[in-house]
C-alpha cells in the first residue's frame, strides 16, 4: 500500500463510502501478506517511498503471477527482475499492460504513470521476495 491508497482508503471511511470494518479489513495485510510462497512486503511503498521488486529466477510462473496479482491491489508499479523470456510471456498474458525488457530481463507494469525527475540511468543492484 502506497500514501495515495492509504489516504484514499481513510477519505472513502470519513465520507461513508467505506465502512470502518472494510478499511480495517484491507489494511491487515498492510505491513508482510503472507501468501504461502513469499511474504509480500507491503509496507515498504509507505517507508521508502517504491514498492518491493519481485526477483524472478527460480520462481514459477504461477508464483510470479499470485505475487503480482496480490501487489496490483494496491501498488502503482510492479517490477519483476531476472525473469526469463519464456516465463515473461505467460505473464505478460495475464497482465498485458506490462512490458517486457529483454536486456534486462525485466518486466515493468506501470499502472499510474510516476512523475519524471530527471534523466539518466537506472540499475537494479538486487531485490527479491522472501
Amino acid at each position: 500500500m502506497n500514501a495515495d491508497s492509504l489516504k484514499s482508503l481513510l477519505t472513502a471511511v470519513a465520507n461513508g463510502q467505506t465502512s470502518v470494518e472494510d478499511a480495517l479489513s484491507s489494511c491487515r495485510h498492510l505491513s508482510v501478506e503472507d501468501i504461502g510462497y513469499a511474504h509480500i512486503d507491503h509496507h515498504r511503498s509507505l517507508r521508502k517511498g517504491f514498492p518491493e521488486v519481485i526477483f524472478g529466477q527460480n520462481k514459477p510462473v504461477k508464483q510470479i503471477i499470485g505475487i503480482m496479482e496480490r501487489m496490483a491491489l494496491w501498488e502503482k508499479i510492479i517490477l519483476v527482475t531476472r525473469i526469463e523470456e519464456d516465463k515473461a510471456g505467460a505473464v505478460l498474458e495475464k497482465f498485458p499492460d506490462a512490458v517486457y525488457h529483454k536486456d534486462a530481463r525485466m518486466i515493468c507494469l506501470i499502472k499510474t504513470p510516476l512523475p519524471v525527475s530527471g534523466k539518466g540511468d537506472i540499475l537494479v543492484i538486487s531485490a527479491g521476495t522472501s
